[in-house]
């Protein structure tokens, strides 16, 4: 018979580091300042997997010939990943890649600007936020992965304050997205 704790024992176990950090985090409960995590965090910052995710970095530490959002390769990606294994906070070699991503997602034709479209397939005609039958299209886990990645890697910034401002053009519309200066929190609001 299957126990939770002989399932544990081989979470703890396993070769992979984000998955016995995970388990001691997320299942154990154990405080991410303690010295084991701390240790399972260093030991994630040197696995194969994550040089294989930063290998495509050029020498200013953004990654070169791929678009911020090409599938698992990109900066929005790899920054994604690298906050969900577990990847330590505040590695400012990471910057240029958060600046990559910020710069993508916040660009002026793709974040501010929208636009009446009549159909779904007019909504990719150009680059904005496509408003179809009265409601702003938009797929907030690229912003919010976004945020979610700078957030978690410890790489916040004021280009990620300002992700966080961003407001319906319609009157009286609540923000997308808030930020708590003392906690660093991020989460959406619900109508």
């Amino acid at each position: 018979m299957v126990t939770a704790e002989r399932v544990i024992d081989r979470l703890l176990a396993s070769e992979e580091p984000a998955i016995r950090l995970k388990t001691r985090v997320h299942v154990l409960n154990e405080s991410v300042s303690n010295r084991r995590i701390r240790a399972l965090q260093q030991e994630i910052r040197e696995s194969s997997r994550v040089r294989r995710l930063l290998s495509g970095r050029a020498a200013s530490g953004r990654l070169r010939g791929r678009g911020v959002y090409d599938k698992w390769r990109g900066a929005h990606w790899v920054l994604a990943t690298l906050a969900d294994i577990g990847y330590p906070r505040g590695d400012k070699s990471l910057q240029p890649m958060r600046d990559q991503l910020m710069e993508r997602w916040l660009n002026h034709e793709s974040f501010y600007e929208e636009f009446d479209a009549n159909t779904k397939a007019g909504s990719y005609k150009r680059r904005g936020v496509p408003i179809i039958q009265g409601r702003h299209r938009r797929c907030a886990s690229q912003q919010g992965n976004a945020l979610f990645s700078v957030l978690t890697l410890g790489l916040e910034d004021s280009l990620a304050r300002r992700a966080t401002s961003r407001r319906d053009a319609r009157p009286n519309a609540r923000p997308k997205f808030f930020w708590d200066e003392s906690s660093s929190a991020v989460g959406s609001t619900t109508r």
